[in-house]
Formats: C-alpha cells, structure tokens, sequence
C-alpha cells in the first residue's frame, strides 16, 4: 500500500476509535436537513493582446445544488453536485460528498472543498483555494474555545484542473482566539508533488502564522508570514533546495457610514541565480487572485512551479469601497508590481516594474437570493512587460448575475 494510502487510513481509524469512544456534544437547536442551489451566468469579455495567443469572449453557466445536514444524531452529510458551461464544454461533478463524524471533537471523510484557517480565498496566503479545487481526504478536528485545531491529509480529486493533480499534501492548522475579532492561527503544511521522473516527487514544507487583530473599533489588521523549504523541481530531471519567505500587512479602516478604506504590502521571495538552490516563493494552492490582483496573477497556477516570475514580487495594494445603500456596493481597487530580483541578461535586464493594475466591482441586491455584479480591471503593464510581452493594456469585463434559492 502506498505511504500516502497508509498515512490516511491511520488517521481515520486513530480519529474513529477516539470518536466513538467521546461524549459528543448535542447541539441547542438541532439543525434540519437542507437542499439548497445557486444558478449563475456570467460573461467574459478578455483583452490578453501579447498575453495570450488570443482574445476571448465567452459565456459562463455555473449550477449548483447542495444537500447538507444531519442524517444521524452524530452523522452529517456535506455534498454538493455542480454543473458548468464555459468555453471548455459541459462538465458535471460532485465537487463535495463527505461524511462528518462527531461535534466538538469530529471526523470528516470524503470529498472535500476545505476552507480551513481563515476561511477566505482574498486574505490566505497559502490556504486552499475552495472555489477551484476539490480534495479527496479526511480532517481530524478539535474545536473548543479558545482554541480550535484541525489534522489533515488529502489530495486534489481526479477532476479538479490539470495543475492541482498528482500531489499530496498533509497539514496542521490551528487557531486561537482571544477577545472579539482577534485570532493567531499558526500551521504547518507539507505538499508533495510528482516531478517528471517516474517515482519522483519535489517537497514544500510551509510554516507560518497569521495575526487578525480589531485594533479598535474602527481599524482591522492582518499579518501573516511563512517560510518554505524542501525541494523544488527545477527541471524534469534535476532538484534543488528550496528557502523562501513570504508575507503581507494588511490594514482595513471602517468607520460608521458608507465607506472603508484598505491598504497592503505583500512580499514574495524570489529566486537569486546565484545560489544553487530556489528562493522563489510558492503560494501553494492560493492563486493569489482579486485581493492581489486580478489581471497580473502574480501566484502563477498554483501546481508547484512556484510564482508567475522566479523574481518574486513586492505588491502594494490600496482600496476604497461605498455602500452606496442596504443593496448596493462599490469597490476601487490599484495595485503596483514590483520585482524583487530582475533579470541580470536578457531584453529586460535591471528592469523591476512589473505591472498597475485598476479594478472596478460593483454589485446590487435587488431581492433576497438574487445579486447583479459589474466587473472591470485593467493591467498595464510596466517597462519589464513592455520588453518581454508587449505594450498593450490587458483587461477584462465581466457582468454576473447569481440566483440562489
């Protein structure tokens, strides 16, 4: 059996002893069984002139229905059936069909959209992405207050996007809370992904922390830093070392009325060809999109070959946002891209400027389950572009409407 098959079935046996062997808590208000579903439509109007090989305009359709709840006093189902239509074709799958065994100290099995530590795809840094990506696995979780503490193992399932697949990864994640809107959430993740070479496979080890701190009552401030380690695949045939470092500071200003104020740092290593191992951070499952730019995408695809540009990025990020009524927002977002380390040769060298970037979102709530949005971004690229992929502004438009019933 694989170590990978043994790992996992270790951890369910070990979490299921222990589960039946625990009072479970009962609930106050007993939660009832629920099918629920969402339609969205959406279009794409994308300029990636010297981007892309072409232009696309296409529709997107998303269907999805959820069944989830209690089918025991100590068993709950969590299953979600989706239906897509994009420029790819149709697809159906089952992005979700897990069992969850227990309360406070509980066992979840299956197929999984995880959303572990801060639970936001825009703010982690190295979480999964819980729209993209499914996992086949099991979570051990531990969750009294203050302290709340989750185990897991998993993998990418057989239908989520090419780039996620062929990988293991098993982690540690905790959070502990004090006082209102406070958290530390530290962890520990290690990925395993299959190189070019029969039976090979590159390793990221990730540790970090992030800090949410309510300030006051007016302010918000996150931080979060990780370091990663292990081995990366430089070529099909060849692996290096890996030591990278990244991290942001992030704060939010909301006062009584209709607006709020955002401003970010962000810093991802990058690779010094100097040295014969990688330095170039890998934001892991996070592809780093909308909170950190959503036309740049400086976290490349997420599939272990690190950052779009082995130079690593500085990202400053400031953003306003009206709520203009009960049902209406607008939100203004700029970012600026830097190189931490530009090529020395080549068309480019010495160049650091990357990218600007400005998106627009505005979104409306004319009844209950029922949202318009209107979005625009447009990335220009700086002088590192211009020389590798032209002078042309890259944007995209995209109207939505979600229906959820």
């Amino acid at each position: 059996m694989a170590k990978a098959s043994l790992l996992q079935a270790g951890l369910v046996g070990v979490a299921g002893l222990v589960l039946f062997s625990s009072p479970v808590a009962s609930q106050e208000k007993p939660e009832r069984f629920k099918v629920t579903g969402q339609v969205r439509a959406r279009v794409y109007v994308n300029r990636f002139k010297d981007y892309k090989k072409k232009n696309e305009e296409f529709i997107y359709l998303r269907t999805r229905l959820w069944a989830n709840g209690p089918i025991s006093p100590n068993l709950r189902l969590s299953s979600l059936f989706e239906q897509k239509t994009d420029d790819d074709g149709d697809r159906f799958r089952f992005r979700e069909a897990a069992l969850k065994l227990g309360d406070k100290l509980s066992l979840t099995a299956g197929r999984q959209m995880l959303s572990f530590g801060a639970g936001d795809q825009y703010e982690f840094l190295i979480g999964s992405d819980k729209i993209d990506v499914s996992m086949d696995g099991a979570s051990l979780r531990w969750n009294a207050a203050p302290w709340d503490v989750s185990l897991l193992t998993f993998r990418p399932s057989p239908d989520s996007p090419t780039r996620f697949r062929e990988q293991e990864v098993y982690g540690l994640y905790g959070r502990y809370s004090y006082a209102t809107g406070n958290k530390i959430d530290p962890y520990l993740l290690i990925r395993r992904v299959k190189s070019g070479e029969p039976g090979a496979f590159s390793r990221t080890n990730a540790a970090g922390v992030r800090w949410e701190c309510a300030g006051s009552e007016n302010w918000k401030w996150v931080v979060e830093g990780a370091r990663e380690w292990g081995t990366y695949q430089l070529t099909p045939a060849r692996q290096v070392p890996l030591d990278a470092f990244g991290g942001y500071v992030k704060a939010v200003y909301a006062p009584p009325g209709k607006a709020s104020w955002k401003l970010q740092y962000v810093y991802l290593s990058g690779d010094n060809p100097g040295t014969e191992g990688y330095e170039g951070f890998d934001p892991l499952f996070n592809n780093i999109r909308y909170d950190w730019g959503y036309l740049v995408r400086p976290g490349g695809k997420g599939d272990g070959n690190g950052l779009a540009e082995p130079g690593g990025f500085s990202i400053l990020n400031a953003g306003r946002s009206w709520k203009l009524d009960d049902k209406t927002t607008f939100s203004l977002n700029v970012f600026h891209f830097v190189l931490q380390r530009p090529p020395a040769t080549g068309a480019a060298a010495g160049q650091s400027q990357y990218a600007d970037e400005v998106d627009l979102d505005f979104r409306h709530i004319p009844a209950k389950g029922v949202q318009y949005r209107f979005f625009v971004g447009a990335g220009f690229p700086g002088r590192y572009l211009e020389l590798t992929k032209g002078p042309n502004t890259r944007w995209i438009l995209r109207p939505e409407v979600q229906v959820s019933f």
